[in-house]
This record gives structure tokens, sequence and C-alpha cells, in this order.
């Protein structure tokens, strides 16, 4: 005798979850076992060091804002900066002649050492000729001519 279609659609839907969770089960078990080694695997624990980069720094120098930090394979910490970011009130040191004993906008590329030592500089309006490229704003609102 022929089932209701509702009663055969029950069966099969039925036996289609019953098949999924035995085919699934050898990849819980893979899971449960991968996340059982992560567990002896140790997180990494982060803290801010307050006295890191090593101040004061070169030439009055002064970071501002930083989007992007990054390690290399000697353990020096590569900082881009961003030099256009400082205020005028922020950089009396600047000016001819300076209103302030502080500050500089330091170079948009730095590198340091692990210790937080400054090794070198580069980059940036009034560090290499032409930066930023022709046509490269800077952040923030624009005046009315540069928007076009």
């Amino acid at each position: 005798m022929d089932q209701p279609v509702s009663t055969r659609f029950k069966k099969a839907t039925l036996g289609a979850m019953a098949l999924a969770a035995l085919l699934m089960q050898p990849e819980a078990a893979q899971a449960q076992g991968t996340a059982a080694r992560a567990k002896d695997v140790p997180v990494p624990a982060y803290r801010v060091d307050p006295f890191w980069p090593k101040m004061p720094l070169p030439n009055k120098w002064i970071i501002q804002g930083v989007p992007t930090m990054v390690t290399d394979q000697n353990d020096h910490i590569w900082v881009l900066n961003r030099p256009r970011d400082i205020n005028p009130d922020e950089s009396g040191a600047s000016t001819t002649p300076p209103r302030t004993d502080c500050c500089i906008a330091a170079p948009a590329v730095l590198e340091f050492d692990a210790a937080g030592n400054l090794i070198k500089g580069w980059g940036g309006p009034g560090y290499t000729d032409g930066w930023p490229a022709k046509g490269i704003p800077k952040p923030g609102p624009q005046p009315p001519a540069a928007r076009r």
C-alpha cells in the first residue's frame, strides 16, 4: 500500500539526517582530537611595554598614528608612522624659528631593534624628495581644491 507523500518525505528526511550524522562522526572525532591538541599549545600572551621604544627619539621626533607594525627575520620592528597627521600645536620645533623645544614629526618608516633602539628612519615630507607621491592627499578632511 502506498504511503502518503508527507510520510515518505518524513522517512526520507530522517534517513538523510541519520546518514549525515554517521558521515560526520569521523570529522567530529577529528575535531575533538584537534581541540585536545590545541589545549596543549600555550597561547601567546602580549602586554604593553610603556617604555618601548626607547625615548627620546633623536632629532626631537614624535611618532604619530601607527597603522602597521611588523617584525622581520632579525627581530627588528618596522613601524609605519603617519608624519602628516601631526597637528601644528604638536610640531613647534619644526617651525622657523622654533616656537617650542618639541617636536618634529618622525619619518614615515622607522626601524627598531627588539630592545626599542631606533636603527633608522626615512620617508615623509622633509625626509624624502617627492614624498608622498603626487596626487596622494593627506588623510582627513580635504580643502575644496584638493577634492577634484
